[in-house]
């Protein structure tokens, strides 16, 4: 029978998160090291609605779930190798929902200042996260370039604004 040790069990959710997915294995273990290890009783509230963020929660094990749903009552599960608040990691942030442990869970909080303080020792850990969110905005761009020809396909033409936006994003890129 296979057993992760602990490190493995820490740094498996790591691997799993977009933002992550150009780091080493090496660089994941020193996120994992420099992280906090938090435990949850089920009730236990992991984020609140409206806060200031100062990094992001991944769930090692147990299942969270978020209360800010579009209906009253609506509770979304997170499962685990979630992350909550992944931009807080990086920029100034509130959370923008509310999450509660639904059992006993384990996260992992990685700390904007620890994130950055390891960039910093180590550029190629920015090089990679900057990789990434810019896949990412590639990804959003192509996305919003497809629902603006959609809209317009359907209207006609574009509306004025969606033209204007258009042609001010294609000067920038």
């Amino acid at each position: 029978m296979w057993v992760l040790s602990m490190s493995d069990r820490i740094v498996s959710p790591l691997q799993r998160v977009a933002l992550f997915a150009s780091l080493s294995p090496q660089q994941l273990e020193e996120i994992a090291h420099r992280a906090e290890k938090l435990r949850f009783r089920a009730g236990d509230t992991i984020t609140q609605r409206g806060a200031v963020a100062d990094g992001a929660y991944i769930i090692v094990s147990g299942q969270a779930e978020c209360l800010d749903g579009n209906a009253p009552g609506d509770r979304e599960p997170i499962e685990e190798g979630s992350i909550i608040g992944e931009m807080a990691m990086i920029i100034d942030h509130e959370y923008r929902s509310t999450v509660v442990a639904r059992d006993r869970v384990l996260c992992l909080k990685v700390n904007r200042s620890a994130l950055v303080q390891q960039m910093l020792e180590d550029p190629t850990v920015a090089d990679g996260l900057h990789e990434q969110m810019t896949r990412r905005l590639m990804r959003t761009a192509e996305e919003l370039r497809r629902i603006d020809t959609t809209l317009a396909n359907s209207w006609g033409g574009p509306p004025p604004q969606a033209a204007a936006a258009e042609a001010q994003m294609s000067a920038r890129f």
